[in-house]
């Protein structure tokens, strides 16, 4: 860098300080001015897309993942101190449900993970009148159409929007939130998992193709000689060909005819292995399997159809563990970082959290956790309830089972309780799921089969809610019998002073 760049880098520095504009250290710059000419063609990712189009393997791996990732709930939280407050209706959220006149918010968030998916880049543009309003609309925008520009200067000069028609057009920073997995060779675009399957990809999809020739324009035969012990004149062997070519040829028919080969009438020598030779659905349910792998783990054993309910259910708890957790926590922290700050400070985002809980180590943590800790303490740590406000909050779950409620109190909980019964009455999923259980169990009673009531699984209720019915149902061991007793008690008791 001369004289002449590094003065301008320096006017460049100071006025951007003096506007409030991020500094980048000048590593970072000089880094930006050498990646200039290093982004990607537009090509690779159009390329990568077209995946999703023409192998069924990507399409089924990339589209369960979206799919399940989309429909998560979603919201808007404020940090206040160690803990967040949920903030219920935020704006942001409302603009989700409707970003822009086209889609829907399943759709729009299905799409941005796709994209991120297919091409390790998903780009949102925002419909806004400044760098700090808030945006009006959200489009998504398809990678293969948009490049971040670096700048020597600027670090980010801005995204160059390319609609195909010759007219480009220069996005400000602010205007486009970029999603991105990590790349190793480039730190301004994301790198595709299918780059990592291409050899992979292109072998299954010469597989598919050679498949339905085979069945299709050869009509399954097999390529293969004739062979003729005796020498045929010219005229009749021309003959011969056409009529064989003509009456059992085939559009690509691979029929080689030889003559006077020495051996007995006419034999057929083939010349290829079947499918079952070569392994043909084992080297595709193996590619299969990669590509799984890669994008959507747990995913082959959750749709198995020699899979047991047991071993589903495991594939599908790692597919939401491995796969879509995680593509979660991307978006919602980039989210975050670059969407809401416009709206206020201290303000974060985050989708349900869908990894797998083993409910009765969250029942047994719990009960472990009341034992040396207060009422208050247990419905912030478990239910994310606020305090109660009073003497109750303060005691030991153990001290308010050992004592009870005192008598100056029992008439003001007995009140609070009744308005509280009327005021919120019953979450009606919640209610759904009891009767749920209790069909099951019956059910699982009268068949025979009581043990089988624990399989039931659990979507809504709270652990202590769903211990509460079990013990309807369950029959407890002799030596379990007195912790669920005392923590039913518990339970009980905590349910009344709220």
């Amino acid at each position: 860098m001369g004289i002449r760049d590094r003065l301008d880098s320096y006017i460049v520095s100071a006025v951007n300080r003096v506007k409030g504009v991020t500094i980048y250290p000048n590593w970072a710059l000089s880094m930006a001015e050498q990646e200039r000419h290093n982004i990607p063609s537009m090509s690779l990712p159009q390329r990568q897309a077209e995946l999703y189009q023409r192998l069924s393997w990507v399409a089924i791996a990339v589209g369960h993942v979206a799919n399940e990732a989309a429909g998560t709930p979603f919201e808007v939280l404020r940090d206040i101190g160690e803990d967040t407050e949920s903030i219920v209706n935020h704006e942001f959220e409302q603009l989700l449900k409707r970003p822009n006149p086209t889609q829907s918010r399943f759709e729009f968030l299905e799409s941005t993970f796709l994209w991120r998916l297919l091409t390790g880049n998903a780009y949102w543009w925002l419909n806004k009148t400044n760098e700090n309003a808030p945006p009006s609309e959200i489009w998504s925008i398809p990678s293969y159409k948009i490049d971040p520009v670096p700048d020597g200067n600027l670090y980010l000069r801005g995204y160059l929007y390319d609609p195909g028609n010759g007219n480009k057009i220069m996005l400000e920073p602010w205007e486009v939130v970029h999603f991105k997995r990590f790349n190793p060779f480039n730190p301004y675009v994301g790198m595709s998992p299918v780059e990592a399957l291409a050899t992979v990809s292109v072998g299954d999809l010469k597989m598919q193709e050679w498949n339905t020739n085979f069945f299709g324009k050869e009509n399954a035969k097999m390529p293969g000689i004739l062979g003729f012990s005796d020498p045929i004149p010219d005229p009749d062997w021309e003959r011969l060909q056409n009529d064989v070519t003509s009456q059992h040829g085939g559009t690509k028919r691979n029929l080689m005819m030889l003559r006077n080969v020495g051996a007995g009438g006419v034999n057929w020598v083939s010349t290829s292995m079947s499918q079952k030779d070569m392994e043909f659905l084992a080297a595709r349910q193996f590619n299969r399997q990669e590509i799984f792998d890669m994008f959507a783990p747990g995913l082959a054993q959750w749709l198995s159809p020699d899979t047991t309910n047991a071993n589903a259910g495991s594939g599908r708890d790692a597919l939401m563990e491995l796969a879509v957790w995680p593509i979660h926590q991307s978006i919602s922290e980039t989210i975050a970082n670059k969407v809401l700050p416009v709206y206020g400070d201290n303000l974060v985002c985050e989708f349900e959290d869908v990894r797998p809980r083993d409910r009765a180590m969250v029942l047994q943590e719990q009960s472990a956790y009341a034992l040396v800790h207060t009422i208050d303490e247990v419905r912030s740590e478990y239910y994310s309830a606020p305090p109660l406000g009073d003497e109750r909050g303060t005691m030991l779950v153990a001290e308010v089972t050992a004592a009870g409620i005192r008598p100056e109190m029992s008439d003001a909980v007995d009140e609070s309780a009744a308005q509280a019964d009327e005021q919120q009455p019953e979450d009606t999923a919640k209610a759904k799921e009891r009767d749920q259980f209790r069909r099951f169990a019956q059910k699982r009673i009268d068949e025979g089969s009581p043990e089988k009531v624990a399989n039931f699984r659990f979507d809504v209720l709270s652990p202590p809610e769903q211990l509460a019915i079990q013990a309807e149902y369950i029959e407890i061991t002799p030596d379990y019998a007195p912790l669920v007793t005392k923590l039913t008690e518990a339970i009980e008791t905590m349910r009344a002073l709220a």
